[in-house]
C-alpha cells in the first residue's frame, strides 16, 4: 500500500474550461488527462479522517499525476468549495493503478478494479482491529 502526497494542481494546468463535478472523479481526471497528454490518471483509495482521528470514509477515488506530482481537481474544485467533506480533517490517498489517457478507450465503461476494492476491505479490517485494540487498552 503506497500512500501518496497530493499537491495542488500545477500552475500550467488550466481547468476553467473543464466540467468538474461531485461524484464524477473519473471523468474529472479523464478530462484533465485528455487536455494535457503528459498527465496520467490514477486509480486509488481515499481514507478521510475526522478531527478526532477517526475514519469516516474509505472509498475508491481517481485523481491525476504528472511526472511525480499527484493532484486532485475533484478535491480542489468540489470538496474544498462545498460541504462535501466538511467533517474531514485530513484525507490520505493510496495509489493502486496508473492509466495513460490512451489506455482508456471507452470512458463510459470505467470501473474500479477488484484490487482497489480488495484493498478497501483490507484497510477497513485493519482499522477495525486497531480501533478494537485501542478501545480495549483504554478500558484497562
Amino acid at each position: 500500500m503506497e500512500e501518496i502526497t497530493i499537491s495542488i494542481t500545477p500552475e500550467d494546468i488550466h481547468t476553467e474550461d473543464l466540467k468538474i463535478e461531485q461524484g464524477h472523479c473519473f471523468l474529472n481526471s479523464y478530462n484533465v488527462a485528455s487536455k494535457y497528454k503528459s498527465v496520467n490518471i490514477i486509480e486509488g483509495i481515499i481514507v478521510a479522517f475526522t478531527k478526532e482521528r477517526k475514519i469516516f470514509k474509505i472509498t475508491p477515488h481517481v485523481w491525476n499525476k504528472r511526472n511525480e506530482v499527484h493532484f486532485d481537481v475533484t478535491n480542489e474544485q468540489v470538496w474544498q468549495s462545498s460541504d462535501k467533506m466538511i467533517d474531514s480533517a485530513e484525507i490520505k490517498y493510496v495509489s493502486k493503478k496508473l492509466y495513460d489517457f490512451n489506455d482508456l478507450k471507452n470512458v463510459n465503461e470505467f470501473t474500479f478494479s477488484d484490487e482497489t476494492y480488495l484493498e478497501i476491505e483490507i484497510i477497513k479490517k485493519a482499522y477495525g482491529e486497531y480501533e478494537q485494540n485501542t478501545n480495549n487498552k483504554m478500558a484497562d
